[in-house]
C-alpha cells in the first residue's frame, strides 16, 4: 500500500487539477492522467485480462455534474471481448475532498465490471435492421460481433463491483462513512435484481454487504435460531432434518466441531437478512425485527430461512415499474411490526402501458424510537435533511416535490417541500415548506397524500 507521502503526492495533483476551470482542458486532463498513473503505480491493483489498459480520464463520458464517476464498457479488440474504463472528476474526490484512496476504490469497482467477462454475440434482428438503415451491406454485417458483459444484467454487475470495493475497503484505508455508502449502493442494486438472482446471491453471500472476522462472525451469527425441520447437510451426501429449533452455535458445535465455515459451505442456502445483523452490531438504529430473551435471540420475522427465500420485512423496499412516471411522493412516520417507528416513503407511479397508478414503498428507515415510547418522529428531523447550509450535498438537482405528513395536535398535516438529489444519490429538502394543508385524518390512522391523478 502507498505511503503517506505517496498519498499526499497524488492528492496534491488532484487539488491542482480541480483548480483548473475547464475540466476538459488539456491542463486538467494531463493532471488527472498523472494522478491515475500514480495511483496505478502506488496501489498496484490487479488489472483483469479483459481490460484493454489502465483507466483513461474522460470528463465527457463522466461529467462532473453526472452520477457516474467512472464507466466500463464492453468492446471488441482483435476478435476478442474486452473492456475499456474511463474516469471522470468524481472518481478523484470523496466528501468533496481530493482522495487517492477513493480513486483506487473506483478503479477496483470498474475493474470488477470487466472481470465478469466479455463475450461477442451476433447482432439481433433489430440491430441488423438499424445497420442496414445506416447503409451497411449484408456481407459487412455478417462480420460484426456485438460485445456485452457475460452477466448481461447491470444490477448484478453493480452488486459484483460494489462487493469488490468492500473486499478491498480496509486495505485501501476507506473511511467508515465511505464503506457504509458502498454497502448502501450494493444493497440498492441487489434489491433491483430478479427474485431468482436474489435467491442465488443470498445462498452465495448470506450477509450481503457485511463482513466479519471469524471471532466476530461466531459472536454475531451464533445466537440466530435455525427453525425445526430445516434440512442440514453435515457432509456432501447426508442431511439431517432438525428435530427442534437450534441455535447456530449449538448446531455448529454439535455436528461441525465448532467449524462455522464448514457448516455454511455445506449449507449455502442459509441466509440472514443484513438488517438483522446490522441491528446486532450497531443496535436498533439499523432496522431489524429482533426481540431478545435472557438466553437467546429470536427473530420476529422469518429472516433466516433454509431455502434462501425472504418474506417482506420492515425496512424492505420495492422497485417501481420500468418507465413509470412518479406522480406523488409521500413520506411519513409509521409504526411497523418490529416495534419501532420507521420513516417511510410511498411513491405513486403511473405505469405503462395503460398508465394505471401503483403505489410503491421506495424508502423505509427504522428510527431508534420504540412505538410504545411516544409520538411519531418528524421525517424532516430524521430522514429528510435541509439542503441549505449542507456542504455534503454536491451539485443538488431539483427532482420534484415531496409531500411529508406530520402529526400536529392529533391530526395529520401535509407539508410540501421541494426535493433535491445530491451527486452521491442522497436527497435533501428545501426548508421551509412551500405549502401546508391540515387534514381531518387522526394520527392513529394512516395518512393520505390526497387525490392522486395520472
Amino acid at each position: 500500500m502507498p505511503t503517506d507521502e505517496q498519498i499526499k503526492e497524488i492528492e496534491d495533483i488532484i487539488t491542482k487539477a480541480r483548480e483548473v476551470k475547464d475540466p476538459a482542458s488539456k491542463e486538467a486532463r494531463d493532471l488527472y492522467t498523472k494522478a491515475i498513473k500514480l495511483a496505478d503505480e502506488y496501489f498496484k491493483i490487479e488489472r483483469p485480462k479483459e481490460e484493454i489498459g489502465e483507466p483513461e480520464y474522460d470528463p465527457v463520458r463522466n461529467p462532473p455534474d453526472g452520477k457516474n464517476s467512472g464507466e466500463t464498457s464492453p468492446t471488441e479488440k482483435d476478435g476478442e471481448g474486452k473492456a475499456k474504463t474511463t474516469l471522470g472528476p468524481g472518481a478523484f474526490v470523496s466528501d468533496g475532498k481530493p482522495s487517492a484512496r477513493w480513486l483506487a476504490a473506483v478503479k477496483v469497482h470498474e475493474y470488477a465490471h470487466a472481470g465478469v467477462g466479455v463475450e461477442l454475440r451476433d447482432p439481433t434482428d433489430a440491430e441488423i435492421k438499424q445497420m442496414k438503415e445506416m447503409g451497411l451491406k449484408d456481407d459487412d454485417i455478417k462480420k460484426i460481433k456485438i460485445p456485452q458483459f457475460k452477466t448481461n444484467d447491470v444490477n448484478e454487475e453493480e452488486v459484483i463491483a460494489y462487493d469488490a470495493m468492500l473486499k478491498k475497503a480496509k486495505d485501501l484505508g476507506l473511511s467508515d462513512s465511505e464503506i457504509e455508502w458502498i454497502k448502501n449502493q450494493k444493497k440498492s442494486f441487489y434489491n433491483k435484481m430478479s427474485d431468482e438472482k436474489k435467491k442465488k446471491y443470498k445462498a452465495q453471500e448470506p450477509w450481503l454487504g457485511v463482513r466479519f472476522s471469524q471471532p466476530d462472525f461466531k459472536a454475531v451469527v451464533g445466537p440466530f435460531i435455525v427453525p425445526k425441520g430445516t434440512p442440514v447437510f453435515f457432509d456432501k451426501d447426508q442431511s439431517w432434518n432438525l428435530p427442534r429449533c437450534m441455535r447456530v452455535d449449538e448446531l455448529a458445535n454439535l455436528r461441525f466441531e465448532g467449524d462455522y465455515q464448514k457448516l455454511f459451505s455445506l449449507n449455502p442456502g442459509f441466509s440472514v437478512e443484513v438488517a438483522a445483523l446490522q441491528t446486532l452490531l450497531f443496535g436498533p438504529h439499523g432496522t431489524s425485527p429482533v426481540a431478545s430473551t435472557p438466553n437467546r435471540l429470536l427473530l420476529g420475522s422469518p429472516v433466516f430461512l433454509a431455502d434462501g427465500s425472504l418474506t417482506r420485512l420492515p425496512g424492505e423496499i420495492e422497485t417501481p415499474c420500468p418507465g413509470g412516471t412518479v406522480l406523488v411522493r409521500h413520506a411519513y412516520s409509521e409504526c411497523e411490526s418490529d416495534g419501532l417507528w420507521h420513516v417511510v416513503e410511498d411513491d405513486y407511479v403511473s405505469c405503462p402501458p395503460q398508465g394505471g397508478v401503483t403505489k410503491y414503498r421506495v424508502f423505509d428507515m427504522a428510527t431508534t424510537r420504540a412505538c410504545k415510547d411516544g409520538a411519531a418522529p418528524r421525517p424532516v428531523d430524521v430522514a429528510y435533511k435541509d439542503l441549505h447550509g449542507d456542504s455534503t450535498c454536491q451539485s443538488p438537482k431539483y427532482i420534484g416535490d415531496i409531500i411529508i405528513s406530520e402529526c400536529v395536535d392529533g391530526l395529520w398535516e401535509n407539508a410540501t417541500y421541494p426535493l433535491y438529489e445530491c451527486l452521491d444519490g442522497t436527497r435533501r429538502v428545501s426548508l421551509p415548506a412551500k405549502d401546508r394543508r391540515r387534514s381531518d385524518i387522526p394520527c392513529s390512522s394512516a395518512p393520505s397524500p390526497g387525490k392522486v391523478e395520472p
